[in-house]
């Protein structure tokens, strides 16, 4: 059976990465994507804004996981079923979100138990 990682807070950008801010704490969310980086293991990710409309900023899921990917110009990036990361953690900057992480096992997706978000 998976687990599910749930993030709730405003996206900052820093020399660092990405954080997430609440009213107590923050979290390093590159550290975290990099901690789920290549397990190998299947993802589902979703992002929604919490501004209010809770529209949907990001989903994705693979079945091999989250990838450290190089982009066109050279850089490198976390992807999700070919979907890139930052790209809408970027867009999010400023934005109240929340992001649900479901990692799961291989058994999971065989049995259609799939986080669908």
């Amino acid at each position: 059976m998976g687990y599910n990682r749930s993030y709730y807070g405003v996206v900052a950008k820093n020399n660092e990465g990405f954080e997430i801010f609440t009213h107590r704490s923050s979290v390093n969310f590159t550290t975290e994507l990099e901690s789920y980086c290549n397990t190998g293991k299947p993802v589902n990710m979703v992002m929604k804004n919490q501004d209010g409309d809770c529209r949907t900023l990001f989903k994705a899921y693979d079945k091999t996981g989250i990838v450290l990917g190089k982009d066109d110009a050279g850089g490198y990036h976390y992807y999700l079923g070919g979907k890139d990361i930052e790209k809408a953690l970027t867009k999010a900057i400023g934005k109240a979100v929340s992001i649900v992480l479901h990692i799961t096992a291989e058994g999971d997706i065989n049995n259609g138990q799939v986080y669908k978000g």
